[in-house]
């Protein structure tokens, strides 16, 4: 299944957030909030999608790719991408590269 729920916005990673793995988490610090996040590792793995060359639509996309064989799930899938991108954006991780 594909998103085609129109155009979406491109979505960027802030550059000066530093991360450390630990086990199977990954610990971020924001240093402008001063702050510490912890992600699993496929919020990990939609925040390094987060480039601003990828629209929301494209990371989507690519995360049914690889963590989505069971296409009966894809739907469940696109919900917890966009619920992560909002995360994200609510804790100020990424921004919109409009």
């Amino acid at each position: 299944m594909k998103c085609d729920n129109g155009d979406f916005n491109m979505i960027i990673k802030r550059t000066d957030l530093m991360v450390e793995q630990i086990e199977n988490e990954y610990v971020e610090y924001d240093p402008l909030a001063e702050d510490v996040k912890i992600l699993n590792s496929t919020a990990y793995r939609i925040l390094c999608l987060c480039d601003g060359i990828l629209t929301e639509k494209q990371i989507i996309d690519l995360i049914i790719q690889e963590f989505c064989p069971d296409k009966e799930m894809e739907n469940n899938v696109l919900l917890d991408v966009r619920e992560c991108i909002e995360e994200l954006l609510l804790l100020g991780l990424v921004e919109n590269n409009e």
